[in-house]
């Protein structure tokens, strides 16, 4: 087998069209990357030769997929910047109330969705205080130790010691995070709408599914990718 070895994090950052696979199965790739294959799948009752043939047969497809593992970390924190942390502070701004809007609608035959919208509150004023967090004091000092090691300077003095403890922070973040969205995935029935459902209704469920796949790129890229390549330096 070509991924007994392998982790689901290395996997996907390998050829991010795994994460389709892993996500069909409920299999956690971000947060639980450093998990291995072949535990993964026997612990999801799934027959690892399977699940491997399927991720297999779409690395032909993937050609002109990002190669993320090709980037330097600090263009990397760019694009992280840019595709997640943009989008986090723009969801902020009406994903909550459209939730809120929803529930109070249809709370009486479909009272998870109280639940739904303040599970969403809870994600954004989380992600916002983590990426801030990352904003002001990790990504600058990747930044600055791309920029030692290429130019074999100093690096200055950090507050947090060993790059491995706000890392380390980072990643509690993003497992509790995680649980939420998972949270959503089971109050929703994987964002199945109901008969019933309407405009708005249907505009949330997208939403949240879109949540869903952008936090799972998110924190793939910063546990599997990032953080790793940073604590190599």
């Amino acid at each position: 087998m070509k991924f007994k070895n392998k982790t689901l994090g290395e996997i996907v950052a390998d050829n991010f069209r795994a994460s389709q696979v892993f996500q069909r199965y409920n299999i956690d790739f971000c947060c639980a990357g450093k998990r291995g294959f072949i535990e993964a799948c026997i612990a999801a009752k799934l027959d690892p030769e399977v699940v491997e043939r399927e991720i297999l047969n779409l690395e032909q497809d993937a050609a002109h997929d990002i190669d993320y593992n090709a980037m330097q970390p600090d263009k990397l924190i760019d694009f992280i910047l840019r595709e997640h942390h943009q989008y986090i502070e723009a969801e902020s701004r009406s994903l909550p109330a459209l939730a809120d809007k929803v529930a109070q609608v249809h709370r009486d035959k479909h009272p998870e969705l109280v639940e739904v919208a303040q599970t969403v509150h809870l994600i954004m004023e989380d992600m916002l205080v983590h990426q801030r967090k990352e904003e002001e004091i990790l990504f600058p000092y990747i930044k600055a130790m791309v920029e030692s090691k290429k130019n074999g300077t100093a690096l200055p003095e950090a507050c947090f010691g060993n790059i491995a403890n706000p890392i380390g922070a980072m990643e509690a973040d993003h497992d509790h995070v995680g649980a939420l969205i998972f949270r959503l995935k089971e109050l929703t029935s994987d964002f199945t709408l109901p008969d019933d459902a309407c405009s708005s209704y249907t505009t949330l469920y997208k939403r949240l599914e879109e949540l869903q796949n952008n936090t799972f790129r998110h924190v793939h890229l910063e546990n599997n990718i990032l953080f790793k390549e940073a604590l190599k330096m």
